[in-house]
């Protein structure tokens, strides 16, 4: 539905977990503390691909070397995101916005 609705002019706001979704894959999301959870034997990890990059959010200084590692195996284009940042994406610009863009490529 969110698919059909953004067309029309309609909003999506996504934060944690509605950041990973409209990804192509939500596998980043998988990235940190996997020992804590139990994934449940799922193996399909395919978003919404609305926006052609993959995200992780609540980024800390102390995910960097994890995530340095996992950036070169996805499959797309990752954006970093603190809590006091966000992306904007509007008539296909894509716009950062707050603290400086972390870049760990």
């Amino acid at each position: 539905m969110i698919k059909e609705l953004l067309p029309q002019g309609f909003v999506y706001i996504g934060g944690s977990a509605g950041s990973y979704v409209v990804s192509p894959t939500i596998e980043m999301s998988l990235w940190r503390h996997q020992d804590l959870y139990d994934h449940y034997g799922m193996t399909d990890f395919t978003g919404m691909n609305i926006v052609p990059f993959l995200t992780t959010v609540h980024y800390i200084p102390e995910y960097e070397e994890l995530i340095r590692k996992k950036i070169p195996l996805a499959g797309y284009p990752v954006k970093i995101l603190t809590d006091n940042q966000a992306i904007l994406i509007k008539d296909d610009k894509i716009t950062f916005l707050g603290e400086k863009e972390i870049k760990l490529v």
